[in-house]
């Protein structure tokens, strides 16, 4: 599968904590207007941000359209308000900004993003607190509700205005603090909370042998006005970036060197993230243990010693050892959660966001980790399972990452944490085992299809295509060439 492009890619995981400065709670039952931000219009307001984090009123309007065409005259700190709008802020549309994910107020732990704004096509899930490249409005019911079109680490695509909050970008180059949330449906009754919305970046680092690209996200929830900050390193840097960098990316290949995405600086692919899965690792069984030590982790991790169960699963059902040996330090707390002591289940498999006791019980670590290599993830690389996006973890774009799990930077973490098992395998000597060992292809076309070599008449192998028209990021190793095909 697979019309061809060598690709150079990489992405590793690391957390920092920044912590809050102001709190203020208000007690709210349902769709209230919280006079944070009062409103001069009984229908449309269009007004602009200003300097001191509140809006100015422009214009009342009765119809979206025409509210719409006011706010873009206004430049890019323009808003649309509604006094049906279940955020704080009022905000239905923008000139620029971000969306952040909110599924509580259709008490749900997550929401859905579709393909298409009727709900159709292909889908992926979010949690909640969760940055999105906001796009446009695409629709407004008048109560609340509607659909906006956003970008979330690459799955483009339409997701319910009821399940944001969008925030101009005025307010996060001002590091202005602002309102969000409230109108919780669920048990919990969040109310709206003082945040400050900073926008995900990538740095450049010299660390050490290896030049590293780190990626720096935030939460969209802060306890008193200052939100916890990730900082997550993915891997090597790209050739043509320099030390000291900052870039700005939407999907996690294609780099900007501004926040509104104009500037294309140029394209880069993690290699761990998008490797796929039917691929080998060379990295031997002892660094397995070794990253443990890295970590202050010894015997007391159901991951101890298992780095030749990863090995020989590996040899016997084709999925790379490493990057599923990664996915184990994720999912199980490098294998000292209480799934993996008391189920010995170190991919928290059936631990659904809705349910995590549902999680399943295995006779022993071996036999889990013999499961998830032979069984579990075969789905998620089957061409014809509705699950099958791509066989490398990805983003919400395309792999794993769009149905396996609700975080979508699951698969930045977990290709990072392959990175450093790779970099402990080397002792930090500046190389690397299995980075660029395999040569890959990227398709981007749909329904391309494939033949054994140049011979045509010998039947098609495939076609490019899965599920309804959805086509993204389909990597695939390159095994060899043949003339001009590949």
């Amino acid at each position: 599968m697979k019309k061809s492009i060598n690709l150079l890619l990489c992405l590793v995981i690391a957390f920092t904590n920044i912590m809050f400065i102001h709190e203020n709670v208000i007690a709210v039952n349902a769709k209230i207007d919280y006079q944070y931000y009062p409103m001069s219009c009984g229908a449309y307001e269009v007004g602009y941000v200003t300097d001191q984090g509140g809006f100015s009123n422009e214009g009342c309007f009765n119809d979206l359209n025409s509210a719409i065409s006011k706010m873009y005259q206004l430049g890019p700190d323009g808003v649309v308000r509604h006094p049906n709008s279940y955020s704080p802020t009022k905000i239905i549309a923008m000139s620029s900004g971000v969306a952040i994910s909110y599924p509580m107020r259709s008490k749900n732990s997550t929401t859905n993003l579709f393909q298409y704004p009727n709900n159709d096509g292909k889908k992926t899930y979010v949690t909640k607190h969760r940055e999105m490249a906001y796009f446009k409005t695409y629709s407004y019911d008048g109560n609340g509700d509607g659909k906006i079109h956003v970008n979330l680490t690459g799955f483009e695509g339409y997701i319910s205005l009821k399940d944001v909050d969008l925030v101009p970008m005025k307010f996060i180059k001002k590091e202005m603090p602002l309102y969000l949330g409230g109108n919780d449906a669920t048990s919990l009754n969040e109310q709206p909370f003082n945040t400050r919305i900073y926008q995900a970046y990538y740095e450049v680092k010299q660390n050490g042998n290896y030049k590293d690209l780190i990626f720096i996200a935030h939460s969209g929830w802060s306890k008193d006005g200052w939100p916890e900050r990730f900082a997550m390193t993915l891997g090597p840097a790209a050739d043509w970036m320099n030390v000291g960098s900052i870039y700005y990316s939407y999907n996690g290949y294609d780099f900007y060197s501004d926040r509104e995405y104009k500037n294309k600086v140029n394209t880069y692919y993690n290699y761990y993230q998008f490797l796929p899965l039917r691929s080998k690792s060379n990295i031997n069984a002892d660094s397995y243990n070794a990253l443990l030590k890295a970590k202050n982790i010894s015997a007391d991790s159901k991951l101890w010693n298992t780095g030749q169960v990863f090995i020989d699963n590996q040899n016997t059902y084709g999925v790379n050892a490493a990057l599923v040996f990664a996915m184990a330090c994720l999912e199980s707390g490098y294998g000292r959660s209480n799934f993996a002591k008391e189920r010995n289940n170190l991919f928290g498999w059936n631990a659904f966001d809705s349910d995590p006791g549902q999680a399943s019980y295995f006779n022993s670590v071996n036999d889990g980790i013999r499961e998830h290599m032979a069984i579990n993830l075969r789905g998620f690389m089957d061409i014809n399972d509705f699950r099958f996006f791509g066989m490398h973890l990805g983003n919400k774009g395309s792999g794993l990452n769009v149905l396996y799990a609700a975080d979508p930077y699951w698969g930045y973490k977990i290709a990072g944490i392959a990175y450093e098992l790779d970099k402990i395998n080397n002792n930090y000597s500046g190389n690397l085992t299995d980075y660029n060992k395999t040569s890959l292809g990227l398709i981007n076309k749909y329904n391309i299809s494939f033949y054994r070599g140049n011979n045509l008449s010998s039947g098609e192998l495939y076609k490019s295509a899965y599920g309804a028209t959805y086509q993204s990021n389909f990597i695939v190793p390159i095994l060899n060439q043949e003339g001009s095909m590949i």
